[in-house]
């Protein structure tokens, strides 16, 4: 018996599982499975928030503001979806809209590809979504990841000729909800006017940018009002407004630092790439002055005040070695920047521009490696054309990534088990309430907030000493985690 198949179909599935589709589709399935890893890093904080709208209770309010400079709009999502899907943790329905951001980033990005005429899409895509930060947030039930995903969706509305005011009321509404989630996406705006610039019906361009920007900063400054009439503070808690304070002091060293960070978090494997040394030897004068100066700033200047950390990466190399890679790296993003920008390359011009710009902005407040992520789709887009494709720089790169990722989930499934083990093992012993939760006060708080006023004489620590009298241990081999309860005194 022959079994007859259709050879369109056969073309559409061999399309599929070679075009970018296929890449994120790999990955939603493989972020689903990690859906039920413990919460880290304040996610419970997310959560719970989410369980405040639902009861009204206040000490979720206090808790997410103690730990939170966010907006409530994630936790307010969390919360309508939770009550169509009834009895879903919260802390899975963050991660799942986390998820559809994906979606969201890569309809927009396989649009503004395809607008201009960006080609090796996969790759492209490859270095994009397995970017650590990607990786890492998309994952997370956090704020910072899914306002990207619908900021770059709202900004691929904005162009072309067609269905004009309708898709850039939808593209508004998109951008407006990026920037109530995460205020940062108002940057977005900027990435728009350089968009706008290259269209060449001037006239429609200058509609749609006022049409997507002055609406998404209308629906902002409403929520401020609401905000404002409702806890009392405009847009941060008082308790972080004097560490997000602008600071003028610290520009230049943010500066350097966040240029270095978006290199090696973008483009890790450029040592393989004979294009990259053959300017390196082209330039050499130059660069063996930037590499004195480098050298010089991350030893006796660079100065980390504030997030610019690798996370868990971290137990690997001390803060000064950090300080003087981030310093070094500085000087191959710029190159890379001198690279991109050939003489018919005006996207690079654009988002370059953008980028350098946006971080100047990012440098005159307190610095943290996760705001860069709203910037990765872009220096990703304007990496110089032969960089995109030599298949030995992209697949070192995607081999970096993928070796980081794993390292970094490995990392947060013992983190986060050693976390909760600890909480359960406290809890049958009654010293929840004796105990200052100290390791892990970043990923269980949440147990001991409401006890947080009693008298403590019990810290959790990481690691074992011979005070300890709870030991707690998740994990294998090198990515053991291991905390302990000691008596304080």
């Amino acid at each position: 018996m022959k079994i007859k198949i259709n050879k369109s179909l056969i073309d559409k599935i061999n399309n599929l599982t070679r075009g970018p589709a296929f890449v994120v589709i790999i990955l939603i399935f493989i972020h689903a499975f990690l859906i039920i890893v413990p919460p880290v890093n304040l996610e419970y904080a997310f959560v719970d928030a989410a369980k405040y709208f639902a009861t009204q209770n206040e000490n979720y309010l206090h808790q997410y503001f103690s730990v939170q400079a966010n907006t409530l709009t994630l936790s307010y999502l969390a919360y309508l979806f939770s009550m169509l899907a009834f009895g879903v943790d919260e802390l899975i329905i963050i991660r799942i809209l986390n998820l559809v951001g994906l979606v969201f980033l890569a309809y927009g990005l396989d649009k503004i590809c395809s607008f201009y005429n960006l080609t090796n899409k996969k790759f492209i895509f490859l270095l994009i979504f397995l970017n650590p930060l990607i990786w890492i947030y998309s994952g997370r039930a956090t704020a910072d990841f899914l306002p990207v995903g619908l900021g770059i969706y709202s900004l691929s509305l904005a162009l072309g000729e067609e269905k004009v005011y309708q898709k850039s009321i939808i593209g508004s509404l998109f951008l407006g909800l990026s920037v109530l989630i995460k205020p940062h996406a108002l940057l977005f705006i900027l990435f728009l006017f350089v968009m706008m610039l290259m269209e060449k019906n001037k006239s429609q361009a200058i509609k749609k940018f006022l049409l997507l920007s002055l609406s998404s900063i209308l629906i902002f400054f409403v929520y401020l009002i609401i905000i404002k009439h409702n806890f009392g503070f405009l847009l941060t808690p008082h308790k972080f407004q004097q560490a997000l304070r602008l600071n003028f002091s610290n520009i230049g060293i943010n500066f350097i630092l966040y240029v270095g960070f978006l290199g090696i978090l973008s483009a890790p494997g450029f040592f393989v790439s004979s294009h990259f040394y053959k300017s390196l030897t082209d330039h050499y004068l130059l660069i063996t002055m930037l590499l004195i100066l480098m050298i010089s700033f991350g030893l006796l200047f660079a100065k980390d005040v504030g997030e610019l950390n690798f996370g868990p990466v971290d137990n690997l190399l001390n803060e000064q070695l950090r300080l003087l890679t981030l310093s070094l790296m500085s000087i191959v993003t710029l190159l890379l920047t001198y690279l991109s920008l050939g003489p018919h390359s005006k996207i690079s011009y654009s988002f370059w521009a953008s980028i350098l710009i946006v971080i100047f902005l990012f440098s005159l407040t307190r610095p943290a490696q996760r705001y860069l992520i709203f910037l990765v789709p872009f220096f990703i887009m304007a990496l110089p054309k032969i960089f995109i494709e030599s298949k030995k720089l992209i697949w070192s790169t995607v081999a970096i990534f993928i070796a980081i990722n794993c390292y970094i989930e490995l990392n947060r499934w013992s983190t986060g088990k050693a976390s909760l083990l600890i909480v359960h093992e406290l809890e049958r012993n009654n010293l929840i309430e004796k105990t200052n939760p100290g390791a892990v006060v970043a990923n269980v708080n949440n147990f001991f907030f409401n006890s947080r006023d009693h008298l403590k004489e019990y810290i959790v620590i990481s690691g074992i000493s011979n005070k300890s009298i709870i030991t707690v241990t998740s994990g294998v081999g090198f990515f053991k985690k291991t905390y302990s309860v000691e008596s304080i005194n």
